[in-house]
């Protein structure tokens, strides 16, 4: 049995050259035909992916766009005349209503609420006296305007006409305060239909893009805003639109629950201008097998016809082989003849049965020799014309790359400079250093350490302490240089390595921006946000003042105008009472001030200091019997202390004040019979620790760090009067005291602060 090499050296030369032909050109058709469909895929995957991306981008700009321009609305309608002025009439601020909706009659419902929450005006008077108070956009409304994200009809959803698809009523909630003067006089508030983003968005894109096409509006929780309607209000957890960041762009191949993969176009949205947006992601989806239907069939196509030209080879190559191995049998006999020295001979017409064995064994003994020597000299000559050709490459592409260099870095606003390690001096600093140092480049050759010296005296220690780095091409320092004419500029300088093709750091090249103008935007910057930062506190100190000061001038008010006009009418308890009112009031206020005066002087550095020697058992069991005398309330007081205690010497006046301020907050806070804990901790030498403890509300993690901040209340406060200075104030008593103040608190377990001041020993006193 003969072996499959064997049984092919067996047949003739005219039936392996067909068989050969037909299926190298089969073969590379195959190959051809799946490279072919795979670029094909690829680019129509791009294509496809960058079309639906741009839609994705269009919706995204279509809504943002409209809400923005509702957004807007809004706010202009709310800051007109006739609704900050309470003496218009009604009529005119009606008209508006009508007019707004009429004029975008995708606006559901427009309406008008007193502070309150009780809607005064609205379109088709619908909800008219009723109280919304409750209602998320009536909230945030009060503070800023606001647009709400999508959600279902509830007051309204009896009131409006039903949806023709039969979907539940949903609205985009648009609201802005009205403020006359100096207070809020309401909120105007605006649902705008859904059926907005339907017609407007989904409707105008993919009307212009069919093929198959599918939009969806997804909110930041993942649920699906619009979309088919089997998918309206499912949660969709594609991985896809989790990788695209706010104002940005792109797509993806994805596989989807229904177990067909899309090719999904998506983008985040970012907001238009001054308004936030609302974190939508918006999708635009299409079959994976809709969208490389051309690719697929491309691919068919090459197949078939790689298998139509592989018969074709193979039939051409058969008819031609014939006309091939006649002209090679005579040529093998003919050079068998001339190898033996017949050098006269012809080439015979014979015919043979292996042509192709009989050519391999004659003629390549005949050519060996002769074709041997000719082939020494052709490789020579070949080897030295590639020498002298690359030679020539080689000078060529350096005077280009030389010109195109100089060229380059003289051009250019910055420094270019190249160091030579082995010479140890500068090989090439472009023109723009003298522009930036202001000294010729000269001097820098001359003096390699020149540019060192113009570096400003502040910064010189800094920089001469890494000057090695630049021999290592790691360093990159930003730093001030003065020029001669007493210039200052700020520049970044940068080193880069250069290695030799074995491996060896023999340059250093280097980059030096001139970074003045974005070092003064900087400086401008924070400045700003400094003095929008003090603007901010002056306005949050005004509102908490007039706040603060409202009630107790009122209770003075009321209390001195009924002792001014029935006088006679009351009785002897009811004066006293009243007087005890002002008296409270008038101390209400007094504390007040005293705070703002304390923190003040806190602030500009003139908080007075008068330390004496004090017993700390003896302060905090009078300090705990003052507060509970002092307070009305059914609160329970203790006070414990344990470890050795000296006497401290510390302001009493300004420690008072701070410990007064915290034991204030614990009964403030605090459920009407709760425990107040003082507790006073002597476990170290020279420290005194003093612990208030509540069993009140708490304080949220979030907020703690903010919380000794002049002004700042926490969320959880509710209604409970306060100015948020007191805090603020217990860390400049303690770290006028060279002490410190912590926190330990979870919202709704109380709260524990612990104030550790220094203090000096004077006597022993164990505790019992």
């Amino acid at each position: 049995m003969k072996s499959i090499p064997q049984l092919w050296l067996t047949l003739s030369l005219r039936f392996r050259l067909s068989l050969t032909f037909g299926g190298v050109t089969f073969l590379l058709a195959l190959v051809l035909g799946e490279v072919t469909g795979r670029m094909v895929q690829y680019r129509i995957e791009q294509y496809v992916g960058n079309n639906l991306s741009e839609l994705a981008y269009a919706a995204t700009d279509k809504l943002d766009r409209s809400l923005f321009e509702r957004y807007r609305e809004v706010q202009i309608i709310a800051g007109l005349e006739p609704f900050r002025n309470p003496q218009r009439p009604d009529s005119e601020r009606k008209a508006l209503l009508e007019t707004l909706q009429s004029t975008y009659p995708h606006y559901s419902w427009i309406g008008f609420t007193d502070a309150q929450g009780v809607v005064q005006l609205s379109t088709e008077d619908l909800l008219h006296g009723e109280s919304v108070a409750e209602r998320p956009w009536f909230i945030q409304g009060q503070r800023a305007p606001m647009v709400g994200d999508v959600h279902e009809a509830k007051l309204l959803a009896t009131l409006l006409p039903p949806d023709p698809t039969g979907e539940p009523l949903r609205f985009v909630d648009v609201a802005a305060p009205v403020i006359d003067a100096r207070n809020l006089r309401g909120v105007l508030g605006a649902h705008l239909s859904w059926q907005w983003a339907e017609e407007e968005v989904e409707a105008s894109l993919l009307r212009t893009a069919p093929d198959h096409k599918e939009l969806f509006i997804i909110a930041q929780d993942g649920k699906v805003l619009l979309g088919p309607k089997s998918w309206i209000g499912q949660t969709l957890e594609m991985s896809g639109s989790k990788f695209v960041k706010p104002g940005q762009s792109g797509y993806r191949i994805e596989q989807w629950a229904d177990g067909e993969t899309y090719l999904v176009g998506m983008m985040r949205s970012a907001g238009y201008r001054d308004y936030p947006g609302l974190g939508w992601t918006i999708l635009i989806r299409q079959k994976a097998e809709d969208a490389f239907v051309p690719a697929l069939e491309l691919h068919r196509q090459i197949l078939i016809g790689g298998a139509l030209l592989g018969i074709f080879f193979a039939l051409l190559s058969w008819l031609l082989a014939e006309r091939i191995t006649q002209p090679m049998l005579q040529l093998a006999t003919a050079a068998d003849q001339i190898r033996q020295g017949n050098t006269a001979i012809t080439l015979p017409i014979l015919s043979g049965q292996d042509e192709i064995a009989r050519f391999s064994q004659t003629f390549h003994h005949l050519v060996t020799a002769l074709v041997a020597r000719e082939h020494e000299l052709s490789v020579a000559n070949e080897r030295l014309e590639a020498q002298l050709l690359m030679q020539n490459h080689m000078a060529e592409s350096l005077r280009r790359s030389e010109e195109q260099f100089r060229q380059i870095a003289e051009n250019i606003r910055d420094v270019f400079w190249v160091y030579s390690l082995s010479r140890q001096k500068w090989m090439y600093v472009s023109p723009a250093y003298e522009e930036i140092w202001g000294q010729p480049c000269e001097s820098l050759y001359a003096h390699p350490d020149a540019w060192l010296q113009c570096v400003h005296p502040d910064d010189q220690p800094r920089i001469s302490a890494v000057t090695e780095q630049r021999l290592q091409g790691t360093f990159d320092q930003q730093y001030r240089i003065v020029r001669g004419d007493g210039d200052l500029r700020w520049v970044r300088d940068r080193a880069f390595p250069v290695y030799n093709p074995e491996g060896q750091l023999y340059r250093i090249v280097g980059l030096v921006q001139d970074i003045t103008k974005h070092k003064q935007a900087e400086e401008a910057r924070q400045q700003l946000q400094q003095e929008r930062e003090v603007s901010e506190l002056k306005s949050h100190f005004i509102s908490i003042a007039s706040h603060e000061f409202r009630t107790p001038l009122t209770v003075i008010k009321t209390s001195a105008s009924l002792l001014e006009n029935f006088d006679k009418q009351l009785t002897e308890s009811k004066r006293q009472q009243y007087f005890d009112r002002i008296k409270a009031a008038i101390k209400h206020l007094t504390q007040i001030l005293d705070e703002i005066l304390l923190i003040g002087k806190a602030e500009a550095g003139r908080l007075e200091f008068h330390p004496e020697s004090v017993n700390l058992i003896q302060f905090c069991s009078d300090l705990m019997e003052e507060m509970k005398l002092s307070t009305s309330t059914q609160h329970q007081f203790v006070f414990r202390h344990r470890g050795i205690y000296t006497d401290a010497c510390v302001d009493t006046n300004l420690l008072r004040t701070a410990l007064t301020n915290l034991l204030s907050n614990a009964i403030k806070y605090s459920p009407a019979e709760g425990e107040i804990q003082l507790n006073l901790i002597c476990s170290q030498v020279d420290v005194a620790m003093f612990q208030v403890r509540d069993s009140g509300i708490g304080i949220p993690e979030s907020e703690q760090a903010k919380l000794f901040e002049s002004f700042y209340r926490c969320s959880n406060t509710g209604k409970i009067p306060g100015t948020g200075l007191g805090l603020s104030i217990v860390k400049e008593v303690v770290e006028f005291h060279g002490g410190q103040v912590t926190l330990s608190s979870q919202a709704g377990q109380g709260s524990t602060f612990t104030v550790s001041v220094p203090s000096s020993s004077c006597y022993q006193n164990v505790s019992t």
